[in-house]
């Protein structure tokens, strides 16, 4: 807590003559200030009966607190989620919190127009959430808007695709914002690739574990993105060989490059994360875990994949075929459809979408045979083929190995 802590005010210009004392708060950025606020507020997560099973629930990181109500019926969401809003309004304020109402958004995930009936449209345009001050009467309607929540930019039908527009750019903007970096010619490529992958690629590749369900043609807007970078940095856009005529290919591109493709560096992120999943203790994150292969099953068909059936889809080989190539991100379905094509042996021709050129670093790649995977150990599929290559790597490895000890052994025999 903040004691004997005082202030004055300045206006740029003019210096204030009174001094404010602090009564009361933290200090922002110590230490204690984090464990105090979890201690304070740890009770109002569970008012109402939240999170007890009965479709109510809520959650936080850091100060941002979401509460979220499930139910068929519009009515009762908005009763429930009123009741929620405002006890947990009155609550802060007896421990003399103050929740801002108008920085507070609410959003009605629902199926599409075509798919519930015209009484249901009314009920979703009428969609409000109020909060009430009983001390001062006042009322304060809770704006129904775009959802922004821990850098994920939600949309009511959980598609995702208005989070990929704006990180995309956001990735363009930062390019441009640096381009005295990588327009540069005195400037070395490998620094300009270096500064690539910090400065811009994270943009484009935040949160990729939730959003790794996208459809080929928006992942192909960010591999187009990237590829205009990397001939950026790399200051190459023809080929020497056919005497600058030609453009360079894109696996050229990458091979110059030498950094994974995005959609394979999207997914290696996406592994990173669940690979850790046994080893946080926390009920939710464990959940992620699906065992059930009838709900798997139901999921996959759905247009509502959640992001936990990723790696029972990696191990059935729906993610990367053997050659490493991200086939789920060459299949052509529709962006609002997150139904997954599971039947990978019998794929139309006409169903592969954009180039499948990969770079060599990308295809020689074995991260699928790393034992952090636990869901790719055993029978996983494709691995036979990684397994293949990983044991010929090997083979050659040790051939070279044994060329260099002969040539020395001549060299010391002709000595």
């Amino acid at each position: 807590m903040v004691h004997g802590k005082s202030f004055i005010t300045w206006d740029g210009i003019n210096l204030s003559t009174l001094t404010f004392t602090i009564l009361e708060g933290l200090q922002q950025g110590t230490v204690t200030s984090p464990i105090l606020f979890i201690i304070y507020t740890s009770s109002i997560l569970n008012i109402l009966g939240l999170n007890s099973g009965n479709n109510s629930h809520s959650g936080v990181y850091a100060d941002d607190e979401v509460a979220y109500v499930a139910d068929s019926k519009i009515p009762i969401i908005q009763d429930r989620l009123t009741k929620i809003v405002n006890e947990k309004y009155k609550t802060y304020k007896l421990w003399n919190l103050k929740m801002n109402p108008e920085k507070s958004v609410t959003i009605l995930f629902r199926k599409t127009v075509n798919e519930i009936t015209p009484p249901t449209v009314r009920l979703i345009k009428t969609f409000q959430i109020t909060v009430t001050d009983k001390d001062t009467g006042e009322e304060f309607p809770i704006p129904n808007q775009k959802v922004k929540y821990l850098g994920i930019n939600f949309d009511y039908l959980l598609r995702m695709n208005k989070h990929h527009t704006i990180q995309l750019n956001k990735a363009k903007k930062a390019f441009r914002a640096n381009s005295r970096i990588f327009c540069d010619r005195n400037i070395d490529s490998k620094a300009k690739l270096i500064c690539y992958q910090l400065l811009v690629r994270p943009i484009m590749s935040y949160a990729a574990p939730i959003w790794w369900n996208i459809g080929p043609s928006v992942m192909e807007k960010y591999r187009k993105f990237e590829r205009s970078c990397l001939k950026k940095c790399l200051g190459r856009y023809r080929s020497p060989e056919s005497n600058y005529l030609k453009y360079l290919s894109n696996k050229e591109i990458y091979n110059l490059a030498n950094i994974p493709r995005f959609d394979n560096f999207c997914l290696t992120l996406t592994r990173n994360y669940f690979s850790t999943i046994n080893e946080i203790d926390n009920n939710i994150i464990k959940n992620l875990k699906i065992e059930n292969i009838e709900l798997i099953k139901r999921m996959t068909k759905s247009n509502y994949s959640p992001p936990e059936i990723f790696t029972n889809l990696d191990r059935q080989g729906c993610m990367q075929d053997g050659n490493n190539v991200p086939i789920i991100y060459h299949i052509r379905r529709h962006c609002a459809k997150k139904a997954i094509f599971t039947e990978l042996d019998n794929i139309p021709a006409e169903s592969i979408v954009y180039s499948k050129a990969l770079p060599a670093r990308d295809k020689d790649s074995l991260e699928r045979l790393s034992e952090k995977y636990w869901w790719l150990q055993g029978e996983a599929k494709h691995l036979d083929e990684i397994r293949r290559r990983a044991r010929h790597k090997q083979q050659q490895i040790q051939r070279r190995q044994r060329d260099r000890c002969q040539a020395r052994r001549r060299h010391r025999h002709r000595q």
